[in-house]
C-alpha cells in the first residue's frame, strides 16, 4: 500500500506491506504531476512494515525512476531494516540526487535534513502546465 501527502515542493510517501502494480498506477501520476510543477521536488519516503514489491510493481518503479532520475530532488528514506538501508545505497547508483537513509528512530532528523536541502526551484515552475486543469 502507498499513501502520500504533498506540501509545496515535497512529497511524503508511506510504503507499507507489499507494493502492487495498482499502488503504482495510483501514485505515479501524482509524482509525475509534482515533477511538472516543481523542479527537483523533495521526497520523504517512509518504509512502514515494508514487504517489497510484486514483480510487475518493481518494474513500474524502475522504469519510472530511470525515466525521471535527473528530475528528482533530495530524498530521505526512513526505515527499520538493514536491507532498506542497502536498497537506499543501491538506488544512489541510478539516481543522481542526494539520497540518505535514516533509521525509523531518526525520522525527525530526516525531516530536518530534507527541509535544509535547497530545491532547484522552491516555487512552482511557471513554464509548466498543471495536469488536470
Amino acid at each position: 500500500m502507498i499513501k502520500w501527502n504533498i506540501k509545496n515542493d515535497t512529497i511524503e510517501i508511506i510504503a507499507s506491506e507489499k507494493l502492487t502494480e495498482k499502488d503504482y498506477d495510483e501514485v505515479l501520476p501524482v509524482i509525475d504531476n509534482l515533477l511538472e510543477l516543481h523542479d527537483w521536488p523533495k521526497f520523504l519516503i517512509k518504509l512502514d512494515h515494508f514487504e517489497g514489491w510484486e514483480g510487475s510493481a518493481i518494474w513500474k518503479d524502475l522504469r519510472f525512476g530511470l525515466k525521471h532520475r535527473r528530475e528528482f530532488g533530495p530524498m530521505a528514506m526512513v526505515g527499520d531494516d538493514i536491507t532498506q538501508k542497502w536498497m537506499t545505497q543501491f538506488s544512489d547508483i541510478f539516481i543522481p540526487s542526494d539520497i540518505r537513509y535514516f533509521d525509523v528512530t531518526e525520522e525527525q532528523q530526516a525531516r530536518e535534513w530534507l527541509a535544509a536541502q535547497k530545491s532547484e526551484s522552491a516555487s512552482i515552475n511557471p513554464n509548466r502546465t498543471v495536469v488536470g486543469q
